[in-house]
């Protein structure tokens, strides 16, 4: 990357801006995404809210070995942070198994009082998910009733998260509620209701649930599959392991 040295300044940053996106995309590692950060500071961008949330998309990534403290640097060095930039820290500290991180900052996102999307909904439901080993419900119980008071209870994305994290903390009942309010379902809600149904040994309503998915013209995907051949694992289900197993649409 030796041959991006360049002076920036205010005026050149958006000539350069598509090209310094396509290297964010080409970056390998940690050290390539630290020296293209020194070229972004050098080219006034670490203000574009969605070149600085790529960057710190890719910060916690897997490739930059989830290097969140990296990527805090990167936020805190935004005066207005939107809600896309939001997102990617909570995501990302999401993606690296720390929950109360991600919920730390979106209780501070709503304190800026920048909106929450579909996508940060999403994601934090996600996170409090995390806490069904700890059996700590009240985090999640809030997001719910926000989901329900600023109205994205006809989203697909946020439901089927809350449908998984009620299936997470072994509650067939409430996540049979939230997937009985779904206006639309796809692979990943059913694939959620199908996943707590079977982990809680309700195995009568896993076959009931997967005749009526595939009545609505939705074939079990392989995430569907893993997930029921986990829950027979983790509940000595044998039985109906091998009847998994022994579905069409389990080995096409």
């Amino acid at each position: 990357m030796r041959y991006l040295y360049f002076h920036g300044n205010a005026s050149q940053a958006r000539p350069i801006r598509h090209h310094l996106l396509a290297y964010l995309d080409a970056c390998a590692s940690r050290a390539h995404l630290a020296e293209l950060h020194g070229r972004l500071v050098r080219a006034h961008l670490t203000s574009d809210s969605f070149v600085a949330g790529r960057l710190i998309a890719l910060l916690a990534s897997p490739a930059a070995r989830h290097d969140m403290r990296y990527a805090r640097k990167v936020f805190d060095g935004m005066a207005q942070p939107n809600a896309f930039v939001w997102n990617c820290m909570i995501r990302g500290y999401s993606s690296c198994e720390a929950p109360r991180d991600a919920l730390a900052v979106f209780r501070e996102m709503r304190r800026r009082g920048v909106s929450p999307d579909n996508y940060t909904m999403a994601a934090v439901v996600s996170a409090s998910a995390a806490f069904a080993g700890l059996k700590w419900r009240s985090n999640g119980d809030a997001i719910h009733a926000l989901v329900r008071r600023i109205g994205f209870t006809s989203d697909v994305f946020v439901m089927s998260g809350l449908v998984n994290y009620y299936g997470a903390f072994r509650s067939v009942e409430e996540a049979s509620k939230v997937f009985e309010e779904m206006y639309e379902r796809d692979v990943v809600s059913w694939t959620s209701m199908i996943s707590a149904c079977a982990q809680c040994g309700h195995w009568d309503k896993v076959l009931k649930m997967l005749s009526e998915m595939q009545a609505e013209g939705i074939i079990p995907n392989k995430v569907t599959i893993i997930s029921l051949l986990s829950a027979c694992g983790q509940t000595q289900a044998v039985d109906e392991g091998r009847w998994v197993y022994n579905q069409p649409w389990c080995c096409p």
